[in-house]
């Protein structure tokens, strides 16, 4: 009989599981080398229920351009860390979700990509489910829409100064972000250059972590792309 100590299971207190949903998600772990799983969560959204739990993910022109993917398929670019199961012996040799996130956001697609750079996988399974009641969350009660919005043009920057080693997305990066803080500078999206300003703020600390954790990754960043 295998013994489940070494997998920890989070849920965000927006989130309530579906009766049953622990097994699908524990059978993947027979694999030695899946490090999390996702589960499908039923999004209330606007009066609305969305499917989500799957996440699509591409580089383009120097950016990790992600998005919700179709749930029929088990690859996934990032397990949510408020619906999914993780395993914990990987967790601690990644050091867990960073901390340079706070307060929300990015950290667990961070620690989802890092651990797909070291060669573990994350799989998305569509028989846990779970109700995500998106609108009574922590952020959407405490935080504004524009706050919301420049941490995440932040956390965009240091995922991406904190990560990539291929050099063709650097250079893509280092040449399109002048263009993209003069294009904010006319348009005036003064929380995208409030949140590149606060990135660059973390930029000490960001080029230290990238030092320490490159050791793990055995895959290139061309290779983690997800699709549909």
């Amino acid at each position: 009989m295998r013994e489940w100590g070494d997998v920890v299971v989070l849920l965000n207190t927006d989130v309530a599981p579906e009766k049953g949903f622990l097994t699908p998600l524990l059978i993947h772990f027979r694999d030695p080398d899946v490090f999390a799983v996702g589960c499908l969560e039923k999004s209330r959204e606007q009066g609305k229920i969305i499917l989500r739990g799957r996440g699509i993910a591409r580089w383009v022109k120097g950016y990790f351009i992600h998005a919700r993917g179709e749930t029929d398929r088990s690859d996934t670019a990032w397990v949510s860390g408020g619906s999914g199961a993780f395993r914990r012996s990987m967790w601690n040799e990644l050091g867990g979700m960073d901390a340079v996130y706070n307060p929300f956001y990015w950290e667990d697609i961070d620690l989802s990509y890092r651990a797909r750079k070291a060669g573990w996988k994350i799989l998305f399974e569509p028989k846990s489910v779970v109700h995500h009641y998106h609108e009574e969350g922590k952020i959407q009660r405490e935080f504004s829409a524009d706050d919301v919005k420049r941490v995440v043009y932040r956390n965009q920057f240091i995922f991406i100064w904190k990560n990539v080693t291929d050099t063709g997305i650097i250079i893509a990066h280092l040449l399109i972000t002048p263009i993209r803080i003069i294009q904010a500078l006319f348009s005036g999206d003064h929380l995208m250059l409030q949140g590149w300003f606060l990135a660059l703020l973390n930029l000490p600390v960001v080029l230290k972590k990238r030092m320490i954790q490159k050791h793990l990754y055995k895959i290139s960043d061309r290779q983690l792309v997800v699709s549909q």
